[in-house]
């Protein structure tokens, strides 16, 4: 009797619970252009006025995250799909997170600028929530980034008409939680980032 009441006491007593996950500042910089800028053979210096390159004296200075805007179809390549995939390996390669600012769109997108791109122009609501998921699946399979936004400054909505607050709420709803949905399809560790 006295056996088994030491026995369990003694296994309450050398059960703990376990640690708390341990969280991670995020600490970034937006080096969207910085691909633009290195084509025109600009040098870089840290703060000894020493030539280094960009990453390295940021990852000095203890940031952790780049982040990185990604348009659809720019005019030029630059924050294009090809550049921003390569860019980010690059910048993993470096041991940073990558955080992609998706504008699912050609160019800026902000509050008062959602244009939808031009290659879903003239497509059903349904075929641009269809378009939404697979491309944001494509993002998130290929590049793996750490941190994902579901568009940019959507204040007043995304993919002007289709999910623009003041006339289709419901729809701005969707879009997002397809873009949402992609992400969670097809990875366990990308965080979503709602921008407004």
């Amino acid at each position: 009797f006295f056996l088994i009441i030491f026995v369990s006491c003694s296994k309450e007593k050398t059960e703990t619970p376990p640690e708390p996950e341990a969280k991670t500042l995020v600490s970034s910089v937006d080096l969207s252009a910085l691909p633009q800028i290195e084509s025109t053979n600009s040098a870089f210096y840290n703060a000894d006025d020493q030539p280094e390159d960009v990453l390295t004296t940021l990852k000095k200075q203890g940031v952790n995250t780049i982040r990185l805007r990604l348009w659809n179809n720019p005019e030029n390549s630059h924050s294009s799909f090809a550049e921003v995939k390569t860019f980010a390996a690059k910048i993993k390669s470096k041991g940073f997170k990558v955080w992609l600012t998706v504008h699912y769109s050609d160019t800026w997108a902000d509050p008062g600028n959602q244009k939808t791109p031009e290659e879903w122009q003239g497509k059903s609501y349904n075929e641009i929530k269809d378009s939404v998921y697979a491309y944001t699946e494509k993002i998130v399979t290929e590049i793996q980034p750490e941190y994902i936004q579901i568009g940019n400054e959507i204040n007043t909505g995304i993919l002007f008409p289709y999910g623009k607050i003041s006339e289709n709420e419901a729809q701005f709803r969707e879009i997002i939680t397809t873009g949402s949905q992609a992400v969670r399809d097809n990875s366990d560790n990308t965080k979503i980032i709602i921008h407004f």
